[in-house]
């Protein structure tokens, strides 16, 4: 949001707070240029919603919607969008599901942040985009970074993995891995959120959560990433990508969404303790970077700059497709096509 904020007003609609009078608090954010819409209610209803939703289109014109929780169409289906987005970043609500059916049939253009998303979802205009990551950022890893105080003394060779510790981890099958390799070290970076006995061993070193800007230095000195998920395990949407634009190569428990998403070399898939020790042998033997080619190629398109300008061109293009739509075939009406190209995007 904070990218089309830079070429279109932004509003982004928060959950109510409670008032004595009904009112909008637009903050604008020094940092992203979004405006922050906070409804202010005496009682929070649909009814309420629908009637402070009505007070901000009033001041911010006709308008696109960028739903983000189809719960959101219940008090705002009323309303002649010049152009209607639903961004289905995850799984939703049993209440938003009872709503989402509604949503996918007014819905111009329907992104996914998940492939198992896209596949459950039928749209004639549906697009799957994963999460970006900052690719500049993390690829100063590459260049050598000098080593953060906590990970200089560990011994080598140096694995690692960040990330949330928690029930998404095999963390049997990490200390399977270490017993095989008691002269490996193993980084983990990452908050505990789990009430899990994690497994202790000489060789591995559960350092904590560290800041993102801190992250290349860690991942600079580590020799491989490994991802040892539990099985039918979601992986975070933007973990393989963040390890091959610090130049790591990967290996990782089989995956169904990094299969798909992955086919390269750099990216290596192993189900055992063992194999996954094999793996892991493999790519620090490999002397030659051929295989980070492709993966770079991939990382180009990932970068937060990159989806979002894809995201504007296909906005773009469902607009003007619902400004031109004949009045008999559009739920716009005469609104919709007679305003043009919208200036504001209503998020929420």
């Amino acid at each position: 949001m904070s990218r089309f904020a830079r070429r279109r007003q932004v509003f982004f609609l928060e959950e109510p707070a409670h008032s004595d009078a009904e009112s909008l608090r637009i903050r604008p954010c020094a940092v992203t240029g979004v405006q922050v819409v906070t409804p202010m209610m005496r009682t929070d209803s649909p009814e309420g919603r629908r009637a402070v939703l009505d007070l901000l289109l009033a001041r911010s014109g006709s308008s696109v919607a960028w739903y983000a929780a189809p719960e959101a169409h219940a008090f705002s289906g009323h309303v002649p969008w010049l152009a209607t987005v639903y961004d289905c970043a995850g799984e939703p609500s049993a209440e938003g599901r009872h709503f989402e059916a509604g949503l996918m049939q007014t819905a111009d253009l329907v992104f996914t942040g998940g492939l198992g998303l896209h596949d459950e979802r039928r749209h004639p205009n549906i697009h799957f985009f994963p999460d970006g990551i900052d690719v500049e950022h993390l690829e100063t890893a590459r260049a050598g970074l000098p080593e953060p105080e906590d990970q200089i003394g560990l011994g080598r060779p140096l694995i690692g993995r960040f990330g949330a510790v928690d029930d998404r981890l095999d963390l049997d099958l990490l200390a399977g891995i270490a017993a095989l390799r008691p002269n490996w070290h193993f980084s983990m970076i990452g908050p505990i959120a789990t009430s899990r006995d994690l497994p202790r061993a000489a060789n591995i070193h559960w350092l904590g959560a560290r800041d993102e800007a801190e992250l290349p230095a860690y991942l600079s000195h580590w020799d491989v990433a490994i991802m040892p998920l539990a099985r039918g395990a979601l992986p975070e949407a933007a973990e393989v990508p963040r390890y091959l634009a610090a130049g790591l190569r990967v290996v990782t428990t089989p995956q169904r969404e990094i299969s798909r998403r992955f086919r390269l070399e750099a990216v290596m898939t192993a189900g055992t303790a063992g194999e996954i020790v094999a793996a892991a042998e493999q790519a620090m033997l490999r002397a030659d970077v051929s295989d980070f080619v492709a993966a770079d190629d991939l990382l180009a398109t990932l970068s937060w700059d990159s989806i979002q300008e894809h995201m504007a061109a296909l906005l773009t293009m469902a607009e003007r497709n619902a400004a031109f739509r004949p009045a008999s075939m559009s739920r716009f009406g005469a609104m919709a096509r007679s305003t043009g190209a919208g200036e504001a995007v209503l998020a929420g």
